[in-house]
């Protein structure tokens, strides 16, 4: 484990267009990206060939778009560039830009997404254009619903005023992304981009092609109550390294830590939350964690580390407590000391929970 805590970090997502489509690959700072495009023809009087496109080329098909943060890197940006080619039989359209919702994992909060209006020869983006912004969660949920895209690249432009995309012009929009340098995991999330053109033509520019649809929410778990950590030795019988109990009088009097809630830092491990004359010999350094809106954590990731410096152990099992159920990680939840991503609590669907 890096113990920078900047080790790789993936986002993966697909992006899915209405019409013709091209594919592209492309290199940010910190970043890779390479993706394929499914496509839909939706032809009307006339033809209508949507294309889309980043940096390095075009193909069919569809592979997930990768974005990996390395040596450091905590952000990154790509081009985005949506046109209609001017082969004399395509028709002027209105652009919808949509998006699914991504897969669960602790990056829907501690990744930033901006997407806004960009100049397509400087790649830069204009003055108050920007689309959409926020957390990949809510980014996420807004484009479920479908953004309509302005010909003229105005964020704010009424229905009636709504340019279409002619053919032969090029409408670019930059998306970029932003890592919490906290957030310390090797989690992945899915999710698709989706294009749409409407024909212009005997066309209702308030024709949205998507449905807003809410998303997996951080409020589905339980706040965490404890978690129980254990190493193994060299005939792999777990041992106790430690309780960390998340409750209204604190932990062994260590700050970070209420009920249900704990802040990113590091924490002398004990037997329990009674026993805090007797200290382990190990202690945490939470990375990450994920909260609910009451403000309770739901998850962390951490490094388990040995407090006299000596060799890193090698964790063999969490338990982590929260409502009535508890979730048990082993094996590839773990890369040696350290956990692959955030560790939550049960879902409140689950175990008997709250629906």
């Amino acid at each position: 484990m890096d113990q920078s805590g900047l080790s790789r970090r993936r986002i993966l997502a697909g992006v899915a267009l209405a019409g013709s489509a091209g594919a592209l690959t492309g290199v940010g700072t910190g970043a890779v990206l390479a993706d394929r495009v499914r496509f839909e023809n939706r032809l009307s009087a006339g033809t209508l060939d949507l294309r889309v496109g980043w940096n390095g080329g075009s193909s069919a098909g569809t592979v997930p778009l990768e974005i990996e943060f390395s040596d450091g890197a905590t952000g990154g940006e790509e081009i985005l560039r949506v046109s209609l080619p001017d082969d004399g039989s395509n028709n002027q359209a209105y652009a919808w830009l949509g998006a699914t919702c991504p897969t669960e994992s602790a990056l829907l909060e501690h990744l930033s997404l901006t997407i806004s209006y960009a100049d397509c020869t400087d790649e830069t983006a204009l003055d108050g254009s920007e689309l959409v912004s926020g957390s990949l969660l809510e980014v996420a949920e807004t484009l479920t619903g479908g953004v309509a895209l302005d010909g003229g690249r105005r964020a704010s432009v009424g229905d009636e005023d709504r340019a279409c995309l002619q053919p032969g012009n090029e409408l670019c929009l930059l998306l970029e992304w932003v890592l919490d340098p906290e957030y310390a995991g090797e989690e992945t999330t899915a999710f698709e981009f989706r294009f749409v053109g409407q024909q212009c033509r005997h066309g209702d520019a308030t024709a949205n092609p998507f449905t807003a649809r809410k998303c997996d929410a951080a409020e589905d778990y339980h706040g965490i109550s404890h978690v129980e950590i254990y190493v193994c030795d060299d005939e792999e019988t777990p041992e106790l390294a430690g309780k960390l109990e998340l409750s209204e009088s604190g932990y062994c009097s260590q700050d970070g830590i209420s009920a249900n809630s704990i802040e990113v830092g590091q924490y002398v491990l004990y037997p329990d939350g009674d026993a805090c004359d007797e200290p382990t010999g190990y202690f945490v350094d939470v990375r990450a964690t994920r909260t609910n809106e009451d403000g309770e954590t739901i998850g962390l990731a951490f490094e388990l580390m040995t407090d006299d410096g000596g060799v890193d152990p090698e964790l063999c099992r969490v338990d982590v407590k929260g409502g009535p159920g508890v979730e048990t990680y082993d094996g590839d939840d773990f890369d040696g000391n350290a956990t692959n991503g955030v560790l939550t609590a049960s879902a409140k669907s689950s175990n008997g929970g709250q629906p």
